[in-house]
């Protein structure tokens, strides 16, 4: 009986350590994925932080996704299914429908025009990417870079060469200056990219809230699918929440035409 009882609690002891060891293990694996930073949260280098930044944004060749659009003014509001589809270096193309599938527009953007279609007007428009405003889809400044960074997401601060770089709440943050605006960025050290933007200008009123979230690695690609911003004097704001992305797929010249039928009315605008 007392070998018994001695062989038991052997066993029982050797379990138990077992155990602990086999915690011990997933904890430390744990730990070394929690602890997979791809910016030191410390870091101070702000030439660093911006090459890892960019290195993601090389990485991105094309992109094709699928979610919800919302635009609203002070006059109007836009809810809508959109669907993006975006090839480097130039060509982008966003299609807006509505309920039931029924299209609000379609525009195709390159670096210098674009062209697009409203059903609901039967108009057809065509002009220089500056004079996008005067179409009536998108009633601010805007640009292909622009335009592009609003559809992926991804900012690098290219622009800037100085600025002061420091850590608060989790997130390295930088600020700097051009032309009497105030830039401030966030970037989440865990996904080397940026999370919140601002600009303000010289008395300190925000201008341009940006903010990036529900982040995915995508064929190597740090990509937010929830991207929104608010222009404050305006009081205006875009937003696009991606349900699917594909990036780095191979596209075709056909995804970028926009279909326009003949009795389309035309307005070519400078």
């Amino acid at each position: 009986m007392k070998w018994y009882s001695l062989n038991l609690k052997s066993i029982l002891i050797f379990f138990i350590k077992r155990s602990l060891l086999i915690a011990l293990l997933f904890l430390s694996g744990c730990s070394s994925i929690f602890l997979n930073y791809q910016i030191d949260p410390q870091e101070k280098q702000w030439e660093h932080v911006k090459q890892i930044l960019m290195n993601n944004d090389d990485r991105l060749r094309s992109l094709m996704g699928w979610g919800k659009i919302t635009i609203q003014n002070q006059q109007t509001a836009y809810y809508a299914d959109a669907y993006v589809v975006f090839k480097k270096p130039d060509s982008l193309l966003l299609k807006i429908e509505a309920a039931l599938g029924i299209d609000i527009g379609t525009i195709m953007v390159d670096s210098d025009s674009f062209h697009l279609y409203s059903p609901h007007q039967n108009t057809y428009y065509r002009g220089s990417t500056d004079s996008l405003a005067q179409s009536g889809l998108m009633n601010f400044d805007v640009t292909f870079d622009k335009l592009t960074h609003m559809l992926t997401g991804l900012y690098t601060g290219e622009d800037f060469d100085s600025g002061v770089l420091y850590s608060a709440e989790k997130k390295i943050v930088f600020e700097s200056s051009f032309e009497n605006l105030y830039f401030k960025y966030w970037i989440d050290p865990f996904w080397g990219a940026i999370t919140r933007a601002e600009i303000r200008d010289s008395t300190n009123t925000p201008l341009l809230t940006q903010e990036f979230d529900r982040f995915i690695n995508l064929s190597g690609v740090r990509i937010p699918r929830t991207i929104q911003l608010y222009w404050h004097k305006e009081n205006q704001s875009f937003s696009m929440f991606y349900t699917n992305l594909l990036v780095n797929k191979k596209t075709r010249r056909r995804d970028f035409i926009v279909r326009i039928p003949n009795n389309a009315q035309k307005n070519i605008l400078n």
